[in-house]
């Protein structure tokens, strides 16, 4: 036998393992550069480094709108994005198709000007990229701030009639008067603030001293050294300007200088510092006293985390609402030549959805054939037959109006997943997904949560169905059941559970069912994705001798095989009364002397040489054979040695009733396709007693 303690198995409830930085997203990717922020400014160098805009561009340029409809005199603000969500307002140009019916500025602002259309373009400088919106305009001409003009009189000779002179345009003039909000301003070393300028001109701004503070196109400033500087906007005649004090202070920690999200999602700003939270516009985010950002309108605010002595903040830039907030497929894992239905979550604003689906290279589309009214979203559904087996990405697009553009993001793109096999308790060597009935066994595990709270096990804050939310994560709060479920199936399929147990069977050249793959996904959401890997017990009950299947390559005297584990015992005979010959190191290689299977002590043994010469007996759950090409059938498993080994996994910080229950469940759903959660009457009737703790057991 291999000689070796059992080890205490203890474990906490973990949650999410694999934290991906993603924008817009439940997570927090790759920072994004902020729309307001200077491109040459310290802290977009910090973040996307030295190189030119282009050269960082990794996808298609788009807006942040398609297409808008405004009145003649009013504003819209648009935002020039790449595909990985990252801003790019810094290093584009702006163009109108027609003046006389929408102007915009280098920052995106697009103004009404008179009754018409026009095309909105933006470029990114350096590399080509560009796209545009279409800007319908209601309403007459607007002429802001014309001066009144005196009319000419005209004389007419007496013989004539009067004439009327034909009515003619006077040209516009646009006032070049600025004014800059607040007068003065203080704040501490590090820190920024958004100025705001009230002109109908263009506005340029400046530092007296960039040593102490520092301003970008936008207003934005940030305070570089104790100081005292005056920030000036200026227009081509007229200027205005703020007394801007810089202190230190002492320093506060924030997890996050910068961050973007859409409009009607959150942010969640920690600090470890104890910080009252603030925001400098809240017509454009608000922040309450834990910190959790939410996204009003578009623009930017300057979120601050203050005590007494110092502050940090975070400069949140808000675009427009996301064309989707959720998409997903259900059946999460389906048969061959079944039918597929596709899910997309939107805000009311939006009228119609259509989904694109592909594999090998094939693209097809379906339209939303239903959409239902959920809270404060729709949630729109299509269906399509799937006969190829596979993963199909998918990507849901969204209209605002029939006959306008389509608009996706991120969170659009999902995937649909097909299976080979047509059962779903034949054991076959095939990746899978979990089923929809794990997913629902695990929401009801981990209970429904509208708004981020705190974890009563862990501290942690959750949201929906035990989704963790860590500082920087973006998310969206006061979620449906519907929305909290989508966000459900994307971290069991994207957060490493589905792939860790794929990857652990399919590298032991194992096969099994949709039970089975279902009761692991359940343990590992649970306890980590490293648990399976990490424990050579169960290893042990899955791939040995009686799992192996007979119609697996032969072996024979002579046969190449290794030793699998650490510290295995070779023995002078079949039994562990025998005496240790020699103690074995994982890999040891060695060939079999015999083909015969001999028996002692309740195990199975085989004869083997070492490669110095050594005979002996070895366990044979220890050995393995080189290039048998051996294939394990997780449904041959040894059912009380798996309950023995698999409900240890029952600790967190002691044995808890709870996780004993949740592992029932699990094994009853790996031996007999039962789903309930019901582990606490242990309807099977399991045997087991831990073996840490003799006092807690069952059966």
């Amino acid at each position: 036998m291999k000689n070796k303690n059992i080890f205490i198995k203890i474990t906490s409830i973990v949650l999410c393992i694999v934290m991906v930085w993603t924008i817009p997203a439940f997570s927090a990717d790759a920072a994004a550069v902020p729309s307001n922020a200077s491109f040459n400014s310290s802290y977009v160098d910090e973040i996307i480094g030295e190189d030119s805009p282009s050269e960082k561009l990794n996808g298609d340029v788009y807006l942040s709108e398609n297409e808008i409809t405004i009145d003649a005199g009013d504003s819209f603000k648009l935002d020039a994005f790449v595909s990985s969500n990252i801003s790019v307002m810094n290093s584009v140009i702006f163009s109108s198709s027609n003046t006389n019916v929408a102007t915009v500025d280098n920052k995106g602002t697009v103004k009404g000007i008179g009754g018409g259309t026009a095309t909105v373009t933006v470029k990114v400088n350096g590399s080509g990229k560009t796209a545009s919106c279409t800007v319908n305009v209601k309403g007459e001409i607007y002429v802001p701030d014309t001066e009144p003009t005196t009319a000419v009189p005209t004389t007419q000779k007496p013989t004539e009639p009067p004439t009327t002179a034909p009515p003619t345009t006077q040209p516009t003039t646009v006032s070049q008067n600025v004014t800059v909000s607040p007068s003065s301003v203080t704040i501490y070393k590090g820190c920024n603030y958004l100025l705001k300028a009230e002109s109908q001109a263009s506005v340029s701004w400046k530092s007296s001293n960039t040593s102490v503070v520092t301003v970008d196109s936008k207003g934005l400033i940030k305070g570089v050294s104790a100081g005292t500087a005056t920030i000036t906007a200026s227009t081509a005649t007229k200027s205005a300007s703020c007394k801007v004090t810089v202190k230190s202070g002492s320093s506060v920690d924030i997890s996050n200088s910068s961050k973007t999200i859409c409009k009607g999602q959150s942010l969640l700003l920690t600090s470890s510092d104890s910080v009252s939270w603030s925001s400098d516009n809240t017509s454009v985010a608000t922040v309450s006293s834990d910190g959790v950002v939410c996204g009003v309108s578009q623009g930017t605010a300057v979120i601050s985390a203050k005590t007494s002595s110092g502050a940090a903040t975070c400069v949140v830039t808000v675009n427009a609402a996301a064309p989707i907030r959720f998409a997903y497929a259900s059946p999460n894992s389906a048969p061959k030549n079944s039918d597929v239905t596709f899910i997309a979550i939107t805000d009311k604003s939006r009228t119609a959805v259509k989904f694109e689906y592909t594999i090998n290279g094939k693209t097809q589309t379906v339209n939303a054939s239903s959409k239902t009214a959920d809270g404060n979203t729709y949630i729109w559904k299509a269906t399509a037959k799937l006969s190829t087996a596979g993963t199909y990405n998918v990507t849901a697009y969204s209209q605002y109006n029939s006959g306008t553009s389509w608009s996706t993001c991120n969170d659009a793109k999902t995937t649909a997943f097909v299976t080979e096999s047509t059962s779903l308790t034949a054991n076959v060597h095939e990746k899978r997904r979990a089923s929809d009935k794990l997913i629902n066994v695990i929401a009801d595990y981990e209970g429904f949560i509208s708004e981020i709270s705190e974890d009563p096990l862990a501290d942690v804050l959750n949201i929906g169905y035990g989704h963790v939310i860590y500082g920087g994560n973006v998310f969206y709060n006061n979620l449906t059941k519907n929305e909290a479920f989508a966000m459900l199936v994307q971290s069991v399929n994207n957060d490493g559970y589905a792939d860790s147990v794929n990857n652990y069977l399919m590298n032991h050249n194992a096969k099994f069912n949709q039970p089975q793959y279902d009761a692991l996904v359940c343990f590992v959401y649970n306890v980590g994705t490293g648990a399976l890997a990490g424990d050579d017990d169960l290893e042990r009950v899955f791939f040995n001798s009686n799992t192996r299947e007979s119609g697996s390559s032969s072996i024979s005297a002579g046969s190449a095989c290794y030793v699998n584990d650490d510290y295995v015992n070779l023995r002078s005979g079949p039994s562990t009364s025998d005496s240790v010959i020699i103690t074995m190191r994982i890999n040891t290689t060695a060939t079999l002397v015999s083909t015969t299977k001999y028996s002692g002590s309740g195990l199975s043994w085989y004869n083997i040489k070492l490669s110095d010469g050594t005979v002996g007996y070895i366990c044979s759950d220890y050995l393995s054979f080189s290039g048998t090409g051996d294939m394990y059938n997780i449904g041959k498993i040894n059912k009380s040695d798996f309950i023995y080994y698999f409900l240890q996994w029952h600790h967190a910080g002691g044995c808890v009733w709870g996780l004993l229950y949740r592992r029932i469940d699990e094994t009853e759903m790996m031996f007999y396709n039962d789903y309930i959660r019901d582990g606490y009457a242990n309807n099977h009737g399991f045997k087991f007693t831990c073996h840490s703790n003799s006092s807690f057991s069952i059966g």
